[in-house]
């Protein structure tokens, strides 16, 4: 099969790290793949790899535009300029389409890196399947998460409330139809019980995660000893994030778990935290630390940040991921954990708790609980070993997120997207 896979980014979000193993996993198999990015690789991709654009660009001038500080003159000269840079992706978008010729075009998160315009033409031409990864979903319902008023509102609970009005726009009166992927039942029952679910077809499809196998610094460094702490959970949150991922309630659950682990019911030793994050919190004498800490250690990180092979070497080393977000929709870092036999300790949001077959996987705590994230933090970390975890994380992950199993449902959905397609053609 001959498919264009289209990524805003080539790495550093989830939806990139998605977009490069449908990549890579339907070349394994012989499919002919080809990746458009927007934005150059920092590294030699595998080719073919085409760039369309610089994505960054568009989001600066938004950002600009946006900005009352600059006069209301100051700011409609940025709109133009972000129009007339999307127009010019567009067309280099479309240009590439032609000389790749693919049987069927695969998006992840594209929504600001191309116009809903430019999908729609697409659509008319080669078969489309889209799959919304949590910002795509958010920047689709055009509802990012906000505070109006003293209330927290995301788009989610928006579109749940009044399905009627959401995902109303030009997509839902385009002549061909769309296939959509949600990788959560959670979002694909949402999306159908909206406009777009009425017009279009949607498929509940996880993403593949893979990645190899651990190797490097940590395998000869005891990070517990070296840290000072006898349990360590893991946290992956970067600061442009900090609001969306329970940031503020994280924080605050660990030091009460802190104080709760002294108590006599449970073991005896100290809690670490350890924060994917660049910044330097200073938070590190009290168990919280980031990859600062970890070059402290003389832990080499690639380009400031953990490649896969170290990440997946953390969901080893470490006694428990943690995921504190106020929204979600199924994050790979909790496929991940389960796929290296790391227990979760999560709030209940989104498609998260469809991961949770049996309490042996974890604890679920509904979000913005505080005293319910320290007590199941103390639970997973103070009460139990990651070998009272040993098997159920990864017979879960066997059972429905194997890569094997993944990329198949993938693949019949693009069969069912060209053969339908052919179908309106004709």
């Amino acid at each position: 099969m001959k498919v264009a896979v289209v990524s805003e980014r080539y790495t550093g979000s989830g939806a990139a790290q998605a977009a490069s193993e449908v990549v890579s996993s339907l070349r394994s198999l012989g499919h002919e793949v080809s990746l458009i990015v927007g934005e150059e690789p920092e590294a030699e991709p595998e080719a073919p790899t085409f760039v369309a654009g610089k994505w960054s660009e568009l989001y600066r001038l938004l950002t600009l535009a946006g900005d009352n500080s600059y006069s209301p003159k100051q700011r409609d000269s940025w709109i133009v300029e972000y129009h007339e840079r999307r127009r010019t992706f567009a067309k280099q978008f479309l240009s590439l389409l032609d000389e790749i010729q693919p049987e069927v075009v695969h998006l992840h998160n594209v929504s600001a890196f191309l116009s809903h315009a430019t999908i729609r033409s697409v659509s008319q031409r080669w078969p489309v399947v889209w799959t919304l990864h949590d910002r795509a979903a958010f920047d689709f319902f055009h509802n990012k998460w906000k505070v109006w008023g003293k209330t927290q509102y995301s788009w989610e609970k928006f579109a749940g409330r009044r399905p009627g009005r959401s995902g109303f726009d030009f997509l839902t009166e385009s002549v061909a139809k769309l296939d959509f992927i949600a990788p959560s039942r959670w979002l694909a029952d949402l999306l159908n019980a909206t406009a777009l679910g009425a017009q279009h077809r949607v498929h509940c499809v996880p993403n593949i995660v893979s990645s190899p196998e651990p190797s490097g610094v940590f395998e000869r460094l005891n990070l517990h000893s070296a840290l000072g702490v006898d349990r360590l959970a893991l946290a992956v949150i970067t600061k442009s994030s900090y609001s969306l991922k329970g940031y503020d309630v994280l924080l605050e659950a660990f030091f009460t778990a802190r104080a709760l682990e002294r108590h006599p019911s449970n073991r005896a030793g100290s809690l670490g935290l350890l924060l994917t994050t660049k910044e330097d919190l200073g938070l590190s004498e009290f168990g919280i630390f980031t990859l600062r800490d970890l070059a402290a250690l003389d832990i080499e990180l690639e380009k400031g940040y953990l490649d896969q092979s170290q990440m997946r070497a953390l969901y080893r080393i470490c006694d428990a991921l943690v995921i504190a977000s106020r929204a979600e929709n199924l994050p790979n870092v909790a496929l991940e954990s389960l796929r290296d036999g790391c227990p979760i300790v999560a709030t209940r949001v989104g498609g998260i708790e469809e991961i949770f077959s049996n309490q042996a996987i974890g604890r679920l705590v509904e979000p913005e609980d505080v005293r319910g994230m320290a007590d199941a933090l103390v639970d997973v970390l103070c009460r139990h070993t990651r070998e009272d975890y040993a098997v159920a994380p990864q017979a879960r992950w066997s059972e429905a997120y194997e890569p094997a199993l993944v990329r198949e449902q993938i693949l019949e959905v693009y069969r069912g997207a060209i053969a339908s397609h052919k179908g309106d053609c004709e």
